[in-house]
């Protein structure tokens, strides 16, 4: 099973965590972005290394970006989770964790990792 995540997340604070807590409680080797375009980087090299990582993104990004912004960009992957504190912000058809919720989050990827 893919043991791959990309984490996009603007909040250094938020980033960090989740990149700590993601390994130990769901396996995965975390790949930290903070725009679309560090998000294409790693989508990129990690196809190139035959992956499909579970990407992780927040709504509100900095620069005017967004999760969404973020899915679309990477073509919409099937294993995408919007993790956000904006009870507003939503992707047709994209799961939603809104912060501080880390068990549903690693639920949501152990889901697919596992």
């Amino acid at each position: 099973m893919n043991r791959l995540a990309l984490l996009i997340e603007d909040d250094a604070g938020i980033r960090k965590a989740l990149s700590r807590l993601l390994p130990q409680q769901c396996g995965v080797v975390v790949l930290e972005a903070q725009s679309v375009r560090e998000a294409l980087a790693h989508q990129q090299h990690a196809r190139e290394l035959g992956l499909e990582p579970v990407v992780i993104s927040d709504f509100d990004l900095h620069n005017g970006e967004t999760g969404a912004d973020v899915y679309h960009a990477l073509g919409q992957p099937p294993r995408f989770v919007l993790h956000t504190g904006n009870a507003t912000a939503s992707i047709p058809g994209v799961p939603r964790v809104l912060k501080p919720n880390i068990d549903e989050l690693v639920a949501q990827v152990r889901q697919w990792t596992l």
